[in-house]
């Protein structure tokens, strides 16, 4: 590094070329590390010129892990310019198509592989804690460090800990006080400035794109990205941060059955104060049981065999024809003295037999039955396959007819 002083003060306030036959003589090993990937003489020389010249250094952090072929100067004054308003942001792919030109996905897929962050719960997964131990300590560690009027009376007592927060709110964007300061006392005005900020500071929002220079259509897109990757109920948030797929399945379950509504879990821990399984008799049981005994929602569940998507399949054509249906001749619902549509044909056997999901979801193998009866018919078909499908064809036939010029 001596060496390199000594070529810096030999080099300040000659040119480019003077400085580059400096170097030809020079070990080039003994340069900054930041400088090591770029061996044209002509570069070094034009990099050193410019920090001498500018009393610049930040150009030498700029060419980190840059080669003769990724940098620019001009991409490097663009670089300035954005850091200098946006002093805190090293992560975004901006700063990185910026920083590093065309091998910026290089460095940016390294960094989301690399990145630890203690207020995600995978940092403490990956450190072998159980799902439960991670939030757990992603709660103690927010709590210890958000800053709040309570911990600043607790710290300074009440009237200076009141005074020290007002001062830290001041100072803080996230913070109504700071817009109130900067509104000259315009609350209405502050709020609207609060909410705007929160809006543009937060990758979740629309606006953060917008004014990035985003369309409306490709912000809305990277915000979809950015909740998969960031969320941790997406499996592509799991899969972005090298899990495996049977690890995503555990925690995606253990996730699941807190999130299920319908499940014991879930009821203990939303009402700890009434007896979870008198709670349970009269709570919604709307999700299938088998999921919920797999762990998964059915939303959520990557392993969705063959019957379970042609029971999805069949509801759909289902809602499509339901409202060509005949008037209901009661109160349609699921209690006592109402009316299900019913499936003339089973779904069940529909499935087991090979019959089109769209056949058995038509209008003509649709019908109003009591609640009661519904239920007691069960898996059980009213008509034969070959009746269906004849009624069927007859309907499909008319229904062309009807339509011809």
């Amino acid at each position: 590094m001596n060496n390199f002083i000594a070529i810096s003060k030999m080099s300040n306030g000659k040119s480019i070329e003077e400085i580059q036959s400096l170097l030809k003589n020079f070990d080039l090993e003994k340069l900054p590390k930041d400088l090591s990937k770029i061996t044209d003489t002509l570069i070094l020389a034009s990099i050193i010129h410019y920090r001498l010249k500018n009393n610049d250094p930040a150009i030498y952090k700029f060419c980190q892990n840059l080669t003769n072929k990724t940098y620019s100067f001009e991409r490097y004054l663009k670089y300035r310019e954005y850091r200098a308003k946006n002093l805190y942001d090293s992560q975004s792919i901006e700063y990185y198509e910026l920083k590093y030109g065309e091998d910026w996905e290089l460095f940016y897929n390294q960094l989301k592989l690399n990145r630890t962050n203690p207020y995600d719960v995978s940092h403490y997964l990956k450190k072998g804690h159980s799902l439960e131990e991670a939030e757990n300590a992603v709660i103690d560690l927010k709590s210890k460090t958000t800053s709040s009027l309570e911990k600043h009376i607790e710290k300074y007592g009440e009237e200076e800990g009141k005074l020290k927060f007002q001062k830290t709110c001041r100072r803080h964007k996230n913070y109504l006080d700071y817009w109130i300061s900067k509104s000259n006392g315009d609350i209405t005005l502050a709020k609207e400035n609060f909410e705007k900020y929160k809006r543009t500071a937060n990758k979740k929002c629309v606006e953060f794109y917008t004014i990035r220079g985003y369309t409306h259509e490709q912000a809305i897109q990277m915000v979809s990205d950015h909740q998969r990757q960031s969320a941790g109920v997406h499996r592509e948030y799991y899969i972005s941060k090298g899990y495996s797929d049977d690890e995503i399945d555990l925690i995606l379950k253990a996730i699941n059955r807190k999130k299920d509504s319908a499940s014991i879990e879930f009821i203990k821990q939303k009402y700890p104060e009434v007896d979870p399984f008198i709670f349970y008799q009269v709570h919604n049981k709307t999700k299938s049981s088998r999921y919920r005994s797999s762990g998964f929602l059915a939303k959520d569940d990557p392993n969705q065999d063959e019957r379970d998507q042609y029971y999805l399949s069949v509801h759909y054509y289902t809602r499509q024809n339901k409202s060509f249906l005949e008037e209901c001749p009661g109160k349609p619902g699921r209690t006592i003295g109402s009316y299900h549509i019913d499936h003339i044909y089973s779904i069940d056997e529909g499935y087991r037999t090979g019959v089109s999901p769209e056949i058995i979801g038509s209008l003509i193998n649709l019908r109003w039955l009591p609640a009661e009866i519904n239920s007691s018919k069960k898996q059980k078909s009213d008509i034969s396959k070959e009746e269906l499908l004849r009624k069927y064809n007859e309907y499909e036939n008319q229904k062309n007819y009807k339509t011809l010029p």
